[in-house]
C-alpha cells in the first residue's frame, strides 16, 4: 500500500507526467527537455532524479551525452 501510495505522488505532478509523456515517444537529454518543457535545468534533473529512482525511466550515455527515455517495462519490452 505503500509503495503504491509513493508512486501515486510521484505520478500526481504535472511536469512528471509531461516529462514521461516526452520521454514514451523519444529518448532526450536534459537539455532538449528544458527547452520543451520550458522549466530550469535543476528542475528537470530534479524530477528526473525521481523517476528514475522509481524505475520509470532510465539513462544511456552516447557521445558525451546523458540521455533519458521509459524504461523497458513501460516501453513493453
Amino acid at each position: 500500500m505503500r509503495q503504491a501510495s509513493a508512486l501515486y505522488r510521484l505520478l500526481g505532478d504535472e511536469a512528471r507526467l509531461r516529462l514521461l509523456r516526452l520521454l514514451a515517444r523519444e529518448r532526450l537529454n536534459v537539455t532538449e527537455l528544458t527547452g520543451i518543457l520550458g522549466l530550469a535545468q535543476s528542475g528537470v534533473s530534479r524530477h528526473l532524479g525521481l523517476l528514475k529512482d522509481a524505475g520509470l525511466v532510465v539513462e544511456e550515455k552516447d557521445s558525451g551525452f546523458t540521455y533519458y527515455c521509459l524504461s523497458a517495462d513501460l516501453r513493453g519490452g
